[in-house]
Order: C-alpha cells, then sequence, then structure tokens
C-alpha cells in the first residue's frame, strides 16, 4: 500500500510539473511573438493580402 501511494505522488508530482513548463512555454512564446510583432509585423495588410503576397512582398508576376 506505501508504495502506490508513493508512486501516485510521484505521478501527481509530475503532472504538475508537467503543468507548469508548459504554461511557461505558451506565455514565453506569446511573449516572444509580442516583441516580433512590434519590432517587424507578422501579418500583412488587408490590401496586400488582396493583391497577392508574391506581388506585395517580392515583386513577382505570372
Amino acid at each position: 500500500m506505501q508504495n502506490n501511494l508513493v508512486l501516485f505522488i510521484h505521478i501527481m508530482m509530475q503532472l504538475v510539473t508537467m503543468v507548469i513548463a508548459s504554461a511557461f512555454v505558451f506565455g514565453g512564446t506569446i511573449l516572444l511573438l509580442k516583441i516580433t510583432d512590434l519590432i517587424s509585423p507578422l501579418r500583412v495588410n488587408e490590401e496586400e493580402e488582396k493583391e497577392g503576397l508574391d506581388m506585395s512582398q517580392h515583386g513577382e508576376k505570372l
């Protein structure tokens, strides 16, 4: 019975650690994306999107 309790506690500690690590990584990713978006926008504007990204970003034509 003691071994089962120790195993249960160990598994619960791993699950809690996994949730904390996941939250940390998610928050860090959001922070880095926000910083990157301030430096260089991650999306093009609606006009460039309608024109086509090849034309607006690279000047390519068919």
